[in-house]
């Protein structure tokens, strides 16, 4: 019997990606993750407030698009390839679209976000926050969780249209 390699179901307010180890959920308000867990655990991810999964900084480092514009879901493709799982949502937020690509391969899970400029006016990135936010692994007391990350600037990174 052929188990497949996975499945995709879209509810009302959830893109559900499973596969034969994971189940993934991402909201289809505004693209962030809402669910991660293994096919017969609970989710790692919902243990605080609801938060938007990425955030843009335009020109300095405290101008956070999130601050005064909510991100919103537009649009997801998913496909196989290479013997893994590839999902990308298309977010919204602002004047710019991210895509947001998660790689899933066996238990690992891996991400990767690309911005373009919607607007005709050129505009100076400053930062990205992707976030996972709320996670945690087992009891509080011992909860560990680790994503590698730092905190360079794109100070020299311009992206408009073309």
């Amino acid at each position: 019997m052929n188990v497949p390699a996975f499945t995709l179901d879209e509810k009302l307010r959830l893109i559900i990606l499973r596969t034969p180890e994971l189940e993934l959920a991402w909201s289809r308000e505004d693209g962030s993750l809402r669910t991660l867990s293994y096919l017969d655990g609970s989710s790692v991810l919902g243990h605080g407030p609801l938060v938007s999964g990425l955030d843009v900084a335009l020109s300095a480092p405290d101008n956070w698009l999130g601050a005064r514009s909510f991100a919103r879901y537009l649009s997801h493709q998913c496909v196989e390839q290479d013997a893994a799982i590839e999902i990308t949502l298309v977010i919204g937020l602002g004047l710019l679209k991210l895509y947001d690509r998660y790689r899933v391969t066996g238990t690992m899970v891996a991400r990767q976000v690309s911005l373009q400029n919607a607007d005709v006016e050129e505009v100076r990135i400053y930062g990205l926050r992707m976030r996972i936010p709320h996670a945690r692994v087992g009891r509080v007391e011992v909860c560990r969780f680790e994503a590698p990350g730092n905190s360079s600037k794109l100070s020299k990174c311009f992206f408009s249209d073309g």
